[in-house]
């Protein structure tokens, strides 16, 4: 499991583009056109563009455990320093961006002092009676990510294997059945606050984190097994299964029609395994071409800017993107591109030069 995981690079790839579709569409063209029907079925068709927080949560849990067990002895001080290092600068630089331009998308008392110093300080959505969407709502993930990694590196300190193996599986039960019983869609669930402390974020997280733990912990001991050569019929199976699990899941992240949420939690927890195993002919295919995919993270994070740069260009208010509507999202997806890997180039510069720390 040393090797680079390429086909997993892939999924963390595509799955953005479903996800800047959804906002587009759900937060933008949904209100400019709200009486417009074809809007307004397509915004039915994207709303499983959220769980693809879900996917970035457990696949970096996943790379976190298997991080770790290759170097056991790192001090928990420095695991949390780099996990900070890694999420703060274009955090802040995104917060900060939205405040300074002053963005007036929702109403004139959008912007308060205190809601700003709340949102630096990773205090979103994290639980603690503190208002969950501000300057930056499609970064939520990253205060609630944070809080639950220091989590996760201080279990990985405490227990050992079995013992962080048991607290997970008990801690996913214990995170996912309060969201599910109470019929809160996992879309909304980190607005939520249980007992006036814990948010649905952080419960959606310790799920999701939960999973990616128990899977690197279960394929490390099926590891230990001497590997025996593999026939045609396993190849195909193994190969069948990537395949439809694959499309499904492509499929339904970028035409959502009815989908129950869990048959979709279930549908990538399998094709993860399957990826992880490399024993199919997408697995083995990915990792013969070793593509490094670009860091999605600038794109999650810088999302919300770059969709109010062109909301207030007025390139969403012309008829051009419902004569052309497809074009159009392209369009929109190629302007994120852009505005987030130059903010991210800026960024590196700027860290690197007066700060002496490389990404």
């Amino acid at each position: 499991m040393d090797k680079r995981l390429c086909s997993l690079d892939f999924i963390k790839f595509i799955i953005i583009f479903p996800l800047i579709i959804m906002h587009c569409i759900g937060d933008f063209l949904s209100h400019i056109y709200e009486n417009h029907q074809t809007i307004k079925i397509l915004l039915d068709h994207v709303q499983n563009g959220c769980f693809i927080v879900d996917i970035f949560f457990i696949i970096s849990a996943f790379l976190a455990y298997k991080s770790y067990e290759r170097n056991p002895n790192i001090p928990i001080a420095q695991l949390v320093k780099k996990r900070i290092l890694r999420l703060l600068p274009y955090y802040w630089l995104s917060i900060i961006l939205v405040y300074i331009f002053n963005f007036k998308f929702f109403d004139k008392n959008f912007h308060h002092f205190n809601d700003l110093i709340y949102q630096l300080c990773f205090l979103q959505s994290i639980g603690i009676n503190v208002p969950g969407d501000m300057y930056n709502p499609y970064a939520w993930f990253v205060c609630v990510f944070l809080v639950v990694s220091v989590f996760m590196y201080l279990t990985f300190k405490i227990f050992n294997k079995e013992q962080i193996l048991l607290l997970y599986f008990t801690l996913f039960f214990l995170c996912y059945v309060p969201i599910s019983q109470n019929n809160i869609s996992f879309a909304s669930a980190h607005r939520e606050i249980y007992f006036s402390l814990i948010s649905g974020g952080i419960l959606r997280c310790l799920a999701d984190f939960s999973i990616g733990i128990i899977i690197a912990i279960f394929t490390n001991q099926k590891n230990q097994i001497p590997p025996q050569k593999q026939n045609l019929l396993q190849t195909t199976i193994y190969s069948i299964g990537e395949i439809s699990l694959m499309y499904l899941l492509l499929s339904k992240l970028f035409y959502f029609h009815e989908e129950n949420y869990t048959l979709l939690f279930i549908n990538f927890i399998i094709l993860f395994i399957l990826l992880i195993q490399q024993k199919g002919i997408l697995s083995t295919l990915f990792n013969k071409i070793n593509i490094k995919f670009p860091d999605q993270y600038p794109l999650y994070i810088f999302q919300w800017f770059s969709l109010l740069f062109l909301y207030n260009i007025g390139f969403f208010h012309l008829g051009f993107v419902i004569n052309h509507f497809w074009l159009a999202i392209l369009i929109t997806i190629i302007v994120c591109c852009l505005v987030s890997y130059s903010l991210k180039i800026f960024t590196d510069y700027v860290m690197n030069k007066f700060l002496h720390l490389k990404y």
